[in-house]
């Protein structure tokens, strides 16, 4: 199997928050945004992991919505 190149680079922090960390970059060549999400040492691995995981969906799920209702939000 071939090996995926998305060309990532991440720049800069922008902003640093209690629940994640916010990059400068581009990917493919286009600048862009990317969100981190942190893990917190006093979580057990796991769970935090999948609630990480969780977040980060429903975030996703939550502006693929507000797109489709005509809402403006970051592509």
């Amino acid at each position: 199997m071939d090996k995926l190149n998305l060309e990532i680079k991440v720049e800069k922090l922008i902003s640093k928050g209690a629940e994640a960390n916010i990059y400068l970059g581009t990917f493919l060549g286009y600048k862009a945004i990317f969100k981190k999400r942190v893990p917190k040492p006093y979580r057990k691995p796991e769970f935090d992991l999948n609630l990480r995981v969780r977040r980060t969906i429903n975030e996703a799920k939550m502006l693929y919505i507000a797109r489709k209702e005509g809402i403006p939000v970051p592509t």
